[in-house]
């Protein structure tokens, strides 16, 4: 099988069986008999050049082809990736591949003409449609690929503008913070050693950036477990979180998060956590990565929202709930991400994000706080939630609240608020 053939079936896999990007990647290249014809990086390279150029390529196919299967249209999608952007196969053997394809569907299919097209477009004709008017919600779809609905979303919400460069930021890959691991290492020696990848970032002091070009993962501080990968925005929110470390603190996570490992650093292992997990999700994950940077004092329980009650045997000062959410801060690392979130998921995961601050509000001794995080941009699941809560629970008080754009100089896409129950009152 050469790479192209292998790219399609990894595409099919994400587009029409709705496997994510890596779960697709993983499935082609288990088999234990080596291609020596593929290699990951190659098929990968393709997949994922095809995924960030998504919309735009896959409606040229379909305008040009509508008749077309799907096959022929994502066959389409990596010829125009290897031409315009990749150019690691001789274009012969990418026109090739696309007529033995449409000749495979038995579909209509003139290798001239498309040659004449794939020609023109790489002789600098615009792969939108010029008559398409540049402040439109297809054109942003288009050059930036982003789901339509997505784009509309966020104009409803905020503005046109905002939705215009939210997308636009999101089209790029993001800056990479580490979190240095202060239990094993300081930014100074870090900083030191690794002088030509590694950045100061001097708005925290246990915060650095990284500028090489290879995979982040790969890296030998990452491997060492010397420092993580983690955001401006979260960073921002523990730093201005009163936490007393001679009390325990509680999480909700609804999903696999660093908060539990971020604090453990910060605290160096003095505060006591009790992480509640998502029953039959995440709970190996959460002890794993605690484990591998040595992470003491954590708890992890397997929890529904019904089962909280059964979980915490005292109130707390400190109550971060991190429920399930949209996620939208994937979109810039897995360009796949909107192919498979399921948009009529919403309405449900707002009322599990409503229940769930509910029930943690109930654990929060006086003038203790109660914090919600998500990362992601959407009212309806942030600032909506916050203030249905208020509206329901008078005891408690809006401290802060905060949405980092992946525009601004966070970098960041998060949602947080800060609420503290006030002295002496009762829901």
């Amino acid at each position: 099988m050469d790479t192209l053939h292998a790219a399609l079936l990894v595409l099919n896999d994400i587009t029409i069986n709705k496997m994510t990007f890596h779960e697709a990647l993983k499935k082609m290249f288990s088999n234990d008999e080596k291609d020596a014809n593929l290699t990951p990086s190659q098929v990968s390279a393709f997949v994922g050049c095809e995924l960030r150029h998504h919309i735009v390529f896959q409606t040229i196919a379909s305008q040009r082809y509508p008749n077309a299967s799907e096959n022929g249209k994502l066959a389409v999608g990596l010829v125009l990736s290897n031409a315009l952007f990749l150019k690691r196969l001789p274009d012969q053997e990418c026109f090739d591949f696309v007529k033995s394809v449409f000749e495979n569907d038995n579909a209509e299919f003139d290798i001239e003409e498309f040659i004449t097209f794939v020609k023109d477009k790489q002789s600098g004709q615009p792969l939108i449609d010029p008559n398409l008017d540049k402040i439109s919600f297809k054109f942003i779809s288009q050059r930036y690929n982003v789901a339509e609905w997505m784009a509309k979303m966020w104009s409803h919400h905020f503005n046109k503008n905002t939705a215009f460069k939210i997308a636009k930021a999101n089209s790029k890959n993001p800056t990479q913070y580490l979190r240095v691991n202060t239990l094993l290492t300081n930014k100074e020696k870090l900083l030191q050693e690794f002088k030509d990848e590694l950045q100061d970032y001097p708005t925290f002091e246990d915060l650095v950036v990284y500028c090489g070009k290879d995979a982040v993962r790969k890296k030998k501080y990452i491997l060492q477990n010397r420092c993580f990968q983690e955001s401006v925005g979260l960073k921002e929110l523990i730093e201005k979180l009163p936490i007393d470390p001679y009390k325990p603190a509680i999480i909700y996570s609804g999903y696999f998060n660093i908060v539990p490992l971020e604090l453990g650093v910060k605290f160096k292992n003095q505060l006591k956590i009790d992480n509640l997990i998502t029953p039959n999700k995440d709970l190996f994950l959460f002890k794993n990565n605690l484990n591998r940077y040595q992470i003491k004092n954590v708890n992890n329980i397997e929890c529904s929202v019904e089962q909280i009650v059964t979980a915490v045997s005292n109130l707390t000062s400190l109550f971060i709930v991190i429920p399930e959410n949209s996620n939208f801060d994937r979109l810039r690392i897995d360009p796949d991400y909107f192919l498979n979130f399921d948009r009529a998921s919403l309405d449900g995961l707002i009322e599990k994000q409503k229940s769930i601050l509910d029930e943690a509000s109930k654990y929060i001794e006086d003038e203790g706080y109660l914090v919600y995080l998500v990362p992601t941009i959407n009212k309806k699941e942030c600032q909506n939630v916050i203030l249905d809560f208020i509206k329901n629970h008078d005891s408690f008080a809006l401290v802060e609240e905060k949405q980092h754009f992946p525009y601004d100089a966070s970098n960041s896409t998060l949602y947080y608020a800060i609420l503290k129950k006030q002295v002496n009152k009762i829901d």
